[in-house]
């Protein structure tokens, strides 16, 4: 019985040791599988994070250009009504000096008048 029993012993651990080295590769196989999914998982969030930086900079980016453009667009409409103001100023003064050219051509026309009577007076004389 010894003999039996010795090779039911042996047998037993042969067979323990086959399921033992199972049950491990299937723990390691379980661990590596979880691993893997836990990389894909991190890979997976670190993409969407990146497209959420990308898409945040891109709106950043747009308001930047619409500031830029609104401020630009003010000092040109600014620009237009100083231009415009200046003409204003300068088609006045025009105006102004056309007037004082009629008057003074108006007074230099009464004086040649009032000189032409004198020396006709004078003649009469």
């Amino acid at each position: 019985m010894n003999t039996e029993m010795i090779l039911v012993l042996i047998a037993g651990l042969i067979v323990g040791g086959f399921i033992g080295a199972i049950i491990r590769a299937k723990s390691s196989g379980s661990k590596l599988a979880n691993a893997e999914r836990e990389a894909a998982q991190i890979v997976e969030s670190s993409k969407k994070e990146a497209d959420t930086i990308r898409k945040e900079a891109e709106l950043q980016s747009k308001d930047v250009v619409f500031k830029a453009k609104a401020g630009w667009e003010d000092e040109v409409r600014e620009a237009r009504r100083e231009l415009q103001s200046q003409e204003k100023r300068l088609v006045q003064k025009e105006e102004n000096l056309d007037r004082k050219v009629t008057q003074v051509d108006e007074r230099d026309q009464e004086l040649t008048r009032r000189d032409q009577s004198l020396l006709d007076r004078d003649r009469n004389l």
